[in-house]
């Protein structure tokens, strides 16, 4: 009878649906990629499959081997120890399912060449030997077997020292040219080999000391004695290419405000040139790309708001209108609610197809007429780099940016409330609002909006040039949020006639 009763229970547990649910034991879970190699300090982002479906992250419990060698986050995003090498196992679990990613660490090497940095090439006589090295950096690299190569085996030897692989040997055999190329751990370096008939037995640079200011260009000259050498090929190379930077031809141009030598080898024999570079007088170093001045062209300290430009004219006026624009040929015709437009004019714009003071047009940039020099309009990208790297504090008639570049702190420029200039009327501390032509009107709040604005070397239409507007938002366009009041500056668009200042840069 209990058995009879065990089996209708059965069926009607059956019945009603009472049953262990079935899991897909044929769906294959997968991680992707399922084996990687990272660099140390190196994040790489891991994704789990079920079959062909991606599967979500949180549903995933991801876990490390060896977390000191390799975290693992719950979104799936690996990082390597930025000091540690090693091999470890990421395992990734989706309910009863699981996968593995194999995970090696390597040290890359960073640094790789001859044991000097500026003899690139060798002088030999026919039977004469030379031992040489090369270094890696840091000596801890994962990959660091170093291998060389000879390109013409017919002029010399190559022995690399079967006991320490970084030394070598080149031996001459005969009259030519051969280039040895070193390789480790991914970089590579090369050394000229000369076997001369006559070896170059001295190099002399002139001048052996040089002060540059920053973007000055200066041509060095290389003598090679004797006169009747057979290879008088020379090198030229710089110790600090951006502070100095040195072209094959003995070409030199400061960067950067510092020191640093120019070293010119011809052969085994080497010369060199101590260079200065000095900072621009009235400049201010952020540590971005370029230098600025410490106040607007015209203006005796950063304080005054200094002389106002219609952009491309280099001299102040006393109006700012279309009628005296002085690359206006023709005026355009008027739309409602936009004002005047399609201006016709004699230079910059759709009839020469010149968007921006260049090389050619530094005749127009009213920094690079009245201050002469290197002194000259900044770009938009270098208006945008200055926001990028600086912290907008608002003072009591002014804005100063704090730069926020590591070995800058501290150092600053400071913006005046200068406004602009329209007809006779000096503009600032407006609101948003324009009418007409984009007209700006100041009376409608009490909060400012536009404090400043400054000329780029761009145009952005026909009529329209950029300039770099600081502002300072009214509470209601930042909807209360106090973190947001704050003055910030970026790129705007305005008719070309507006008389504006110019903050150059070098």
């Amino acid at each position: 009878m209990k058995k009879y009763l065990w089996a209708a229970l059965m069926v009607l547990m059956a019945a009603t649906g009472c049953k262990k649910e079935k899991t897909d034991t044929t769906a294959v879970f997968s991680i992707s990629p399922d084996e990687v190699e990272l660099r140390t300090g190196q994040e790489e982002y891991l994704c789990a499959y079920l079959d062909e479906h991606i599967v979500a992250s949180k549903d995933v419990k991801w876990s490390s081997g060896n977390p000191n060698l390799v975290s693992i986050s719950a979104d799936g995003i690996m990082k390597a120890s930025s000091v540690n090498q090693g091999n470890t196992v990421i395992t990734a679990r989706y309910k009863e399912k699981e996968a593995t990613c194999k995970v090696k660490v390597i040290v890359p090497v960073q640094q790789f060449g001859f044991f000097s940095p500026y003899d690139l090439s060798k002088s030999l006589a026919v039977g004469e030997e030379f031992s040489w090295s090369v270094i890696y950096m840091p000596v801890t690299a994962t990959y660091n077997e170093v291998t060389f190569e000879n390109s013409d085996p017919s002029v010399a030897d190559l022995t690399q020292d079967p006991n320490n692989q970084q030394q070598f040997t080149v031996k001459a055999k005969m009259l030519g040219t051969t280039t040895i190329t070193a390789r480790c751990g991914g970089k590579e370096a090369e050394l000229f080999i000369y076997v001369d008939a006559v070896k170059a037995s001295k190099v002399t640079v002139s001048p052996t000391s040089v002060n540059l200011e920053c973007w000055e260009s200066k041509h060095l000259t290389a003598t090679v004695e004797p006169s009747d050498a057979t290879n008088k090929k020379v090198s030229w190379s710089s110790s600090n290419p951006e502070l100095v930077e040195v072209s094959n031809e003995g070409a030199i141009r400061g960067r950067r405000a510092g020191t640093a030598t120019i070293y010119a080898c011809c052969g085994d024999q080497v010369a060199s040139c101590t260079v200065t570079v000095a900072m621009p007088e009235g400049a201010v170093d952020l540590g971005v790309s370029v230098y600025w001045a410490e106040c607007n062209l015209g203006a005796s300290s950063p304080f005054d708001y200094g002389d106002y430009y219609a952009w491309g004219e280099i001299a102040p006026k006393d109006l700012y209108i279309w009628d005296n624009y002085k690359y206006l040929e023709k005026a355009g015709k008027y739309v409602k609610s936009f004002g005047a437009v399609d201006y016709v004019f004699s230079r910059y714009g759709k009839k020469d197809d010149k968007w921006s003071f260049c090389d050619y047009d530094y005749q127009d940039d009213a920094a690079r007429q009245q201050l002469e020099r290197l002194w000259r309009i900044p770009t938009e990208e270098q208006f945008i780099e200055l926001v990028k790297n600086c912290e907008v504090v608002a003072e009591s008639d002014g804005f100063r940016f704090y730069s926020k570049v590591p070995g800058y702190i501290g150092q600053s420029i400071y913006f005046p409330r200068s406004g602009w200039m329209d007809r006779a009327t000096q503009w600032q501390f407006q609101g948003y609002m324009y009418v007409g032509s984009f007209y700006p009107i100041d009376y409608l709040y009490d909060q400012p909006g536009i404090e400043a604005m400054f000329w780029t070397s761009e145009l952005s239409s026909s009529a329209y040039s950029s300039c770099f507007a600081i502002l300072w938002p009214r509470p209601e366009d930042v909807a209360g949020i106090e973190s947001l009041n704050v003055p910030h500056g970026w790129i705007y668009h305005l008719q070309r006639y507006f008389g504006l200042p110019i903050r150059p840069v070098w």
